[in-house]
């Protein structure tokens, strides 16, 4: 049984890059016990009017994937780069409790041509550049076939999950948001988001708390 659930998820890592799999089991990590049974929406501490906005949360997210993909490119050569999700245009609802909020899930890129002795710093690059947005909490569930480490946001909400199957040498990035509050002035519903360096201006999400990296 545990051979078989072994492949699956090395074809879904084939196929997606990295994949969510915070259904089973929990990891202790860091002095903190993790339940994979919900673990995000119990680890956002703030309350939910206190998260920085999706809009800014997703500006974040994009930008330091923009920076991981460059450093990998001047540490490791030029790659061909699978599953990079296009620019969201309009951000999903979600509900927590009696707060309604926006999430969004992207696939932030995969290539293959990479070794095992690179995981360890493919996940020092990543962790250098999603820990200042308060992904700071690492859980590494790797195993015989697969390197996998999630860095969890335990104040906000969301995780940013890298994993390479160690057969197949292919490497991918993800990242989950998890439920934030829009920003004053935007609607998701109605209001595009474009591509650029940062929110759109007239967005409203530099009114939101803690829109500034986290310390």
């Amino acid at each position: 049984m545990k051979r078989f659930i072994v492949i699956i998820t090395v074809i879904l890592l084939f196929t997606y890059g990295c994949i969510d799999i915070k259904n089973t089991g929990s990891k202790s990590t860091g002095g903190v016990s993790m339940s994979y049974d919900g673990v995000r929406r119990r680890f956002a501490n703030l309350p939910f009017n206190k998260r920085t906005d999706i809009v800014t949360v997703y500006w974040q997210l994009q930008n330091a994937f923009s920076r991981i993909r460059t450093r990998i490119y001047t540490e490791f050569g030029s790659k061909e780069w699978k599953d990079i999700d296009p620019p969201v245009q309009f951000f999903p609802e979600c509900d927590e409790g009696k707060n309604t909020g926006r999430n969004i899930i992207r696939k932030q890129g995969a290539f293959f041509e990479t070794r095992n002795e690179d995981f360890p710093r493919l996940k020092q690059i990543v962790q250098e550049e999603v820990r200042p947005y308060g992904f700071t909490e690492i859980a590494d569930v790797s195993d015989d076939d697969v390197f996998w480490v999630d860095f969890y946001n335990i104040k906000d909400g969301g995780y940013v999950g890298i994993s390479m199957t160690k057969d197949k040498f292919y490497f991918g990035m993800m990242y989950n948001t998890d439920c934030h509050p829009v920003p004053r002035g935007l609607d998701p519903e109605t209001s595009r988001v474009v591509p650029g360096d940062g929110p759109p201006s007239g967005t409203g999400s530099s009114t939101a708390p803690n829109a500034s990296p986290s310390s």
